[in-house]
């Protein structure tokens, strides 16, 4: 097992800066719709995105709506990154945070 903090994840290449509309509560509700389940009333609720790369759809998603968002992610430099983007925007993202011991929790 390695005592490194990645446990040998992949960590000098960044995740892409994208926007991933699979992501969104509203396509998500679209596809529940279309299978014939309920979707959960997310207005003034919570939601959590794992694994939020660079933080792009979380950061818009948060923009957009009275929902209250949380993330994590592994990567402490991306980590970074969602915060900045979070604050040029003016952007109330809850505790953007990355896991502080790799995958041991896990």
């Amino acid at each position: 097992m390695s005592s490194s903090w990645n446990m040998g994840y992949q960590t000098d290449l960044l995740y892409t800066y994208g926007y991933y509309k699979e992501l969104n509560p509203l396509y998500a509700k679209a596809v529940f719709t279309f299978a014939g389940l309920a979707f959960p009333d997310m207005k003034a609720g919570y939601a959590c995105e794992l694994g939020f790369g660079q933080g792009v759809s979380i950061n818009m998603h948060a923009a957009a709506s009275d929902t209250n968002w949380y993330g994590t992610d592994f990567n402490p430099a991306q980590v970074n990154f969602a915060k900045h983007l979070a604050t040029l925007g003016g952007i109330n993202v809850k505790s953007p945070c990355a896991y502080a011991h790799g995958f041991l929790p896990f």
